[in-house]
């Protein structure tokens, strides 16, 4: 399309010079021709971007990483002349991609497609219709309009949940290194109170001093024991980027934006959905969960208690920001004496010797203690346990303990 510019341009100095060398009409003729030919297709760019007509629908605006979801687009031309070619970009629920789609539209009609929409990472996306890319049928003049220039345009917001592994394997790892004790969650023998018997009460559960006192049937009523709880902290702060040092004469290495935004949201899917997959395990097993976050607008912790708090933690893992840098070791000690959980897990794609050192000063306050490293393998630093897991890693071999450990 260059090449066609290019050869115009080349054209039109062309006809000029060789009207105003020799004084022919017919060159003044063509030159002025193609003058008003570039204005016409200029004009029709410009008739298109402010006339064409567009609705953008999402099949759900929430959905749980690793599945789909279907983007519904309508564009329409309800005038008389036909619009120019158009390329529409379209903003992905992946960082830095985009997908482009060509489309030609004829007067007085429209048209529908779908686009399916991989879901590769947790998070708050805004996804739809981006940029337009206006050209005409000869391939001489080009418009970038971005639609967010418009007062009324708003992309679609769609919300991508941490996915939470089936199969959490026999869990080895969260009781080796986290419960070394057997769970409480089982009756005590310690009788608080007696009620009336119920049709489905077992037998041996019947208090016979009781019963045989007022004449009818009573059974034990127990204690109910706490219930074993368990802290995750999930560390989303970000680290400062490096400046690079100014060389002289020297070019300077051009790092992809997009690959950086891919690989930063790689690592906090990994923290997130571990995150997730602990508490769900620990849910399974009659066990509470508290979310905290480095960084977060409300520092109180989310508690999984039942399936309903747990679409509630999910959501706070999708829509949790990990791009403001922070203070860990403040954070960490507000948390170490805010809770009373009997372990807590710190999960952290920064994680270092020095924040093993730093967790390792509060071990003590809990029955246990343990750090999982994203992408990185941190030195063991007193009776912190050390889980490693590289980018790519299933989680759920990190539960079964078939990853790596220390």
């Amino acid at each position: 399309m260059k090449v066609r510019r290019r050869l115009y341009t080349a054209a039109l100095i062309a006809l000029l010079f060789a009207a105003l060398y020799t004084g022919y009409r017919v060159l003044y003729i063509l030159f002025f021709t193609a003058i008003f030919l570039l204005l016409f297709v200029l004009g029709l760019n410009l008739y298109t971007i402010y006339t064409f007509r567009f609705t953008q629908t999402l099949e759900t605006d929430r959905a749980e990483k690793g599945t789909q979801v279907r983007l519904f687009v309508n564009i329409a031309n309800e005038t008389i002349l036909p619009l120019s070619m158009m390329e529409i970009r379209f903003a992905l629920p992946c960082p830095g991609r985009t997908l482009d789609h060509p489309i030609c539209i004829a007067p007085y009609s429209r048209e529908d497609f779908e686009l399916t929409l991989d879901l590769p990472y947790r998070g708050v996306y805004e996804v739809g219709m981006k940029e337009i890319r206006i050209t005409d049928v000869f391939g001489l003049t080009s418009i970038r309009y971005e639609l967010k220039k418009l007062p009324w345009y708003k992309m679609l917001r769609l919300t991508v949940l941490p996915a939470v592994p089936e199969g959490y394997g026999a869990g080895e790892i969260l009781d080796e290194k986290l419960f070394a004790q057997e769970s409480t969650s089982q009756r005590t023998e310690n009788v608080s109170s007696a009620r009336e018997y119920r049709p489905g009460d077992p037998l041996k559960g019947v208090n016979w001093k009781v019963s045989a006192r007022f004449g009818e049937l009573f059974v034990k009523e127990y204690d109910s024991p706490a219930r074993e709880s368990i802290a995750i902290l999930v560390d989303n702060t970000s680290a400062l980027p490096e400046i690079p040092k100014k060389r002289f004469l020297r070019r300077r290495k051009k790092v992809s934006a997009s690959g950086s935004a891919e690989l930063a949201a790689a690592k906090a899917d990994a923290a997130c959905e571990c995150a997730a997959s602990l508490a769900q395990l620990s849910l399974s097993r009659g066990r509470l969960s508290e979310l905290y976050f480095v960084n977060g607008e409300d520092l109180e912790p989310v508690r999984a208690s039942d399936e309903m708090k747990m679409e509630e933690l999910l959501l706070h893992l999708a829509e949790a920001d990990f791009s403001m840098p922070g203070d860990f070791s403040a954070r960490l000690e507000s948390v170490c004496l805010e809770t009373n959980a009997d372990a807590l897990i710190v999960l952290s794609a920064n994680a270092d010797d020095a924040m093993a050192e730093e967790l390792a000063k509060y071990s003590d306050s809990f029955d246990s203690c343990a750090l999982i490293a994203i992408d990185s393998a941190p030195q063991k630093a007193g009776n912190v346990g050390i889980l490693t897991l590289p980018l790519g890693t299933d989680v759920s071999e990190i539960l079964s303990g078939e990853a790596g450990s220390t």
